[in-house]
This record gives structure tokens, sequence and C-alpha cells, in this order.
């Protein structure tokens, strides 16, 4: 599953290489130069950290404790058993960092988009800060200004609503193999829970449990955010009251005016659109869907431990 999941990220690899990049590009040129922004960027990247030495810890938990668990124990060779006291961590290592650096590349991804979003309606919010009077909007200077700044804005959220579009399409199936590794690991792990008596396998399915519902939930939350981002594009151009600036005019400004109403009436028209990120087609990732999959993870793992009491054990 783990090497399947890389490769679904791998097809798209250059697409998401192209994000990364825009998204490095914008935080390097824009963001970082204010501080509330850097500031932010700053705790996300601290989270970001946090989320992957959590799965990290885990993995060589995992490791330490199955590192006698090398199913090719069963032709009980010596020269095979010498060889995986080496090769099987090693290769049981390897594969936990692709899938954890699957979760980390998407995790990314969409934490940068979601404050890309969150900035741009801030910026769409301020763009009449420096109108402080209603004549100053007889100035031509001030035209010009808003103008471009108008334009810049609606520039920069056409370009993001490209990336999502691009992104959510790339994403499709990884997502929905996420959902089914995350609903396996979660029910099988709970009923090895509850089955081993012993210590450190007990200890181990409680993590391996716990690690799945919060990569699960991570996906789901990030999701979710970027939706009300997306969406909230449209309450901070209300919030700019720019009815109040934006009043009917004659003359040489006529047109002009025209054309601002125009572009703030699109990006409102557009941020209307409810934003999908589907799992195969199949369900939308959400905090939602990822709770409907622990209701059902946890009906399975019911109906398993019912089958596995009524099973006759050999005396």
């Amino acid at each position: 599953m783990c090497i399947v999941m890389w490769i679904s990220l791998a097809v798209f690899r250059r697409d998401l290489a192209t994000t990364a990049a825009f998204l490095q590009q914008r935080q390097a040129a824009i963001h970082k130069q204010y501080a509330p922004r850097k500031a932010l960027l700053d705790r996300v990247t601290r989270y970001l950290w946090l989320f992957y030495l959590q799965n990290i810890a885990q993995v060589f938990f995992w490791i330490n404790l199955l590192r006698d668990c090398s199913p090719l124990a069963v032709f009980e060779l010596s020269l095979l058993d010498s060889a995986n006291v080496l090769l099987y961590p090693l290769a049981m290592t390897l594969m936990s960092l692709m899938f954890i650096h699957t979760i980390m590349i998407v995790s990314t991804l969409l934490s940068g988009l979601t404050l890309e979003f969150y900035w741009l309606g801030q910026e769409f919010e301020q763009v009449f800060a420096e109108c402080s009077s209603v004549a100053v909007t007889c100035h031509q200077r001030y035209w010009d200004a808003l103008e471009r700044k108008i334009g810049t804005c609606v520039t920069e959220h056409q370009r993001l609503l490209g990336q999502i579009s691009k992104l959510r399409n790339n994403l499709k199936l990884y997502l929905l193999l996420n959902l089914v590794a995350d609903f396996s690991l979660i029910t099988f792990a709970g009923c090895q829970m509850v089955i081993s008596s012993e210590g450190d396998q007990h200890l181990y399915s409680i993590l391996a449990a716990l690690t799945a519902c919060l990569n699960m939930l991570n996906f789901g939350g990030l999701c979710d955010l970027l939706k009300i981002q997306v969406h909230a594009i449209k309450f901070h151009l209300y919030s700019s009251q720019w009815t109040d600036y934006l009043r009917p005019v004659s003359g040489p400004l006529y047109q002009r005016c025209r054309r601002i109403r125009s572009s703030m009436l699109i990006v409102m028209t557009r941020a209307e659109h409810e934003l999908r990120i589907s799992c195969g087609s199949v369900y939308d990732m959400s905090l939602a869907t990822c709770w409907a999959v622990l209701q059902f993870s946890y009906s399975v793992f019911t109906l398993l431990l019912s089958f596995f009491e009524n099973t006759p054990r050999s005396q």
C-alpha cells in the first residue's frame, strides 16, 4: 500500500513540483516581507514539523518492536535470518518513510493554499483602506492605484483557483487510498489491541490506531479549512464596503468604475461555487467524511471482535 500511494503521487510529480514552486516563490517574495504573515507561516511550519515527528516516532517504535518478525523467517534458513537482521528493518523503514513523506507533501500543499486564500481575502478586504473619504475618489491617482490593486488581486485569485483545480485532480486517487489505509489500520489495530495481551504489541496497536486517526483527521481538517477560505473571499469583499466607494459616476470615470465593479462581481461569482476535494470521485474529503469512516471502522471492529470471540479455540 505504501508503494501504491507513493506511485499515485509520483505520476503527478511535475504538477506537484509546479504547485510547490509557486507557493515557495510567493512566500519568499511577498509574505515573508510582512511580520504578521511570517509569524503565521512559522506557526504552520511548526505544526507540520510536529506532525512529521509524531509519525516518525511511531515508525521507529514499530521497527524496534517487529525487528524479528520478518515474513521470510518461515523458511528457517540461517543465512536468510542473518540477512533479515539488517535488511528487514531497513526495508520497513524506507517503506514507512515513503508513506510519511507523501502525507507531508500533501499536507504542506493544502496548508500553503489555505494560507494563500486567507491572505488574499485580507487584501480584498483592505483594497479601499487608502480611501479615507469619498472626496479622494475624485483623484485620478486614486483610480489608477485602485484599478491596479484590484486587477492584481483578481489575477491572483484566478491563479490560485487554477492551482487548486489542478491539485484536486491529482489527489483524487491518493486521498482515496489514504482513506482506505487509515480505515484498515484503525480497524485491525483496534482488534489487535483487544486480542493481544502482550505489553509491547498492545502499546503499538494503540499508537498505530491513534496515528491513523490523526492522519485522517489532518487531511479532513485541512480540506475543510481550504474550502472555508475559498468561500470566505466573497465575505471579505463585502467587508471592504466597495459599494460605498464604487458609486455610479458619469464622465471619464464611468468606464473605469464599471470595469472595477465587474471585476469584483466576477470574483464573488467564482467564490460562490462550492469547492470539492474528492477521494477518487467517490467521497468529499472533509471532517464529516472522516467521522463517517471512523464510525464504519468501529462497526467493522465490533463485527470482527465478535467473530474472534465466537471462534472455538484449540485446546
